[in-house]
């Protein structure tokens, strides 16, 4: 049984290996152990912190971003608009020249006609004049041959001119 009850000097130098190795852990061991804890504590405050102001910072920089994308949109739009009314002012001056083109052409296809059709007035008024010469010079020929017969003549070279 006396390996169970312990001696008063195992019992006091235990004490004192105990109080002192509990001293110099203390002194040596304890301080740096709340001193790391502490710096632990601080470094997680600030990295919450930090933390927290990023997620600001997100959220405004998110804010911004939509702001951003909401002008560019509206700068799409207005540049769009732009182009379509620059577009269809183009069509419509394309349109405008076009017309006055067809129109100028149109103008010079009726001056054309109109000369053609001068220039065949022209030539039947002379087909016409030298039938009438003709019919002249043969009724010329045939009066001075003839004189009853001349009226029967002319009746003809006219009705034959007529053909």
């Amino acid at each position: 049984m006396e390996l169970l009850t312990p001696g008063i000097g195992l019992f006091f130098w235990q004490s004192v290996v105990f109080l002192s190795f509990f001293i110099l852990s203390l002194r040596f061991v304890w301080k740096p152990i709340t001193t790391s804890l502490k710096e632990r504590e601080t470094f997680i405050e600030t990295s919450l912190r930090k933390a927290e102001q990023a997620k600001k910072e997100s959220e405004e920089l998110s804010l911004e971003k939509q702001k951003y994308l909401h002008d560019i949109k509206i700068k799409e739009e207005k540049i769009l608009k732009e182009a379509k009314e620059h577009g269809n002012k183009y069509i419509e001056e394309a349109k405008a020249k076009a017309k006055k083109e067809s129109e100028k052409i149109i103008e010079e296809a009726k001056i054309t006609i109109e000369q053609q059709k001068q220039a065949a007035f022209r030539q039947v008024h002379n087909q016409i004049a030298t039938l009438v010469m003709d019919v002249s010079e043969k009724i010329v020929k045939e009066h001075i041959t003839k004189d009853t017969n001349q009226e029967k003549l002319i009746e003809k070279y006219i009705q034959n001119a007529q053909l």
